[in-house]
């Protein structure tokens, strides 16, 4: 049997653009404190009281979920950051948007009544076990209520409740199209904002990007992550997001403006000087490329653009050139990666199955540094985290939380890339496969417990599972 599309309730016209006109208030109002400067705790109460209401208004007219869901993930960035720019953390802008997504979506608003439920799947199961089991190791060893909220975040906790809520809220092509927007958008901005850091440190906005107080990463584009690594991620992610809005769309204004974001997110990408990133950009294109038949072809020009992308920024950036060859020549930071690796090893052999607790590395891990026999230990800081996402699980939560994420990750991708999908979802998958391997190359050199790159993955691989993964509506009728 063939399935019926799925349609918008009826008589929601009006209100869907009263509701993006609340959506897009909301946005603006919310982008206001991060582009002023720390503000007073009485202004920013009233922005925030301002959005809230905007926020609420948007949502009684029937904003679509995909809204929420998409604006939130634009300010997931700022998150751990927030209260450089005078915002209280607990209650961030990307915390509110995405809660109010999660429960706009179970509460089914009139925007998403009509469509079926999403399906329990294998991968929700594990994930919910791990997070269980997290939650339950916090509590024994403490570290529940140290920065709770953002710690949640770490474990997946929002990832997870929009990974179960996805397939519902971007269940039609309209709703995808917001998501792949505001991930393109987001590229655009975090391209250009790359640019700026290096070459005009002074147009950077918001300010504290370019703090020399916070030396982590000065001089490379760390973007609102404040981490090289996570923004280039973020950036290629958008790279994938705009070419997948080229191959789906028919309007040419629309195709162009995709193609647009594409050269400012892949400089950007260049602009990290982080070894991890170009390592994953390159590997999750050619992957992507190499296994779909459509793309196959261009393979060899995306290399020779991608080459000419690098010479063309080499001779126009002053400086990044050298730049780019002391990063790819350091081995301090490469020795650092180890010590903290071979320390979260340490911790796993010492207590294997269970760990010594979630966020107990940087406590724990001075008692574990030892001088290994080819390289120095020098002066290593555990609070930095393993670089390895795997050993970083392994020491806290041992070979029980090791186990749980992985399954949970490869059920997920597994539903991804497998089972009937509709055509316009092919270039979804092919894009998944793309930022997987990024995402991989990411999970094994460096701590990536920030919330944006397990939301992300997770949020890509419910929308390319489709149809897979919702079930008809369980409703009882007279």
């Amino acid at each position: 049997m063939t399935q019926a599309p799925l349609r918008r309730p009826a008589r929601a016209g009006g209100h869907l653009a009263i509701a993006g006109a609340g959506a897009a208030a909301a946005f603006l109002l919310l982008a206001a404190t991060v582009i002023l400067r720390p503000i007073a705790p009485g202004q920013f109460l009233v922005l925030a009281f301002l959005a809230g209401i905007v926020g609420i208004a948007a949502i009684a007219a029937r904003v679509a979920p995909a809204w929420l869901i998409s604006i939130g993930i634009l300010f997931v960035p700022m998150a751990g950051n927030w209260e450089l720019v005078g915002v209280p953390g607990t209650i961030a802008p990307d915390r509110v948007l995405l809660l109010a997504g999660v429960i706009a979506t179970l509460a089914r608003v009139p925007a998403v009544r009509d469509l079926p439920d999403p399906k329990f799947r294998a991968a929700h199961w594990l994930f919910a076990v791990y997070l269980a089991y997290a939650l339950g190791s916090a509590l024994v060893v403490g570290t529940l209520f140290s920065d709770s909220v953002f710690q949640l975040e770490r474990m997946g906790i929002t990832a997870l409740g929009c990974f179960l809520v996805a397939p519902v809220a971007f269940a039609r092509p309209e709703d995808r199209r917001i998501l792949l927007w505001c991930l393109a958008g987001m590229g655009a901005y975090l391209g250009v904002l790359a640019v700026f850091e290096i070459a005009a440190p002074g147009l950077v906005v918001p300010h504290f990007i370019t703090d020399p107080s916070i030396a982590r990463h000065l001089g490379r584009a760390r973007g609102p992550f404040l981490e090289a690594e996570l923004n280039g991620f973020a950036m290629f992610v958008a790279l994938v997001a705009a070419l997948v809005l080229y191959a789906n769309s028919k309007i040419p204004r629309e195709r162009a403006l995709a193609l647009l974001v594409v050269a400012p997110c892949a400089l950007g990408i260049l602009l990290t000087l982080t070894r991890t990133t170009w390592l994953g950009a390159v590997l999750g294109v050619l992957v992507a490329m190499l296994v779909s038949r459509q793309l196959r072809p261009y393979l060899l020009p995306a290399i020779a653009a991608g080459v000419l992308l690098v010479i063309g920024a080499f001779a126009v950036i002053p400086g990044l050139q050298a730049s780019a060859s002391d990063r790819a020549n350091n081995q301090g930071t490469v020795y650092e990666r180890q010590n903290l690796n071979r320390a979260a090893l340490n911790m796993m052999l010492d207590l294997p199955l269970t760990g010594h607790g979630w966020n107990r590395f940087a406590s724990v891990a001075d008692e574990f540094f030892w001088q290994a026999d080819d390289y120095p230990l020098g002066v290593t800081k555990a609070k930095v985290g393993a670089h390895n996402l795997l050993l970083g699980i392994g020491s806290e939560l041992g070979l029980i939380g090791i186990f749980l994420w992985a399954a949970g990750l490869v059920a997920a991708g597994w539903a991804a890339l497998t089972g009937p999908i509709p055509p316009e979802l092919r270039a979804w998958r092919i894009g998944f496969v793309a930022i997987a391997v990024h995402y991989a190359i990411v999970v094994l050199f460096t701590p990536a417990r920030h919330p944006y790159l397990l939301l992300t993955v997770l949020v890509w691989a419910a929308v390319a599972a489709g149809p897979n993964s919702l079930q008809p509506r369980q409703e009882s009728r007279a």
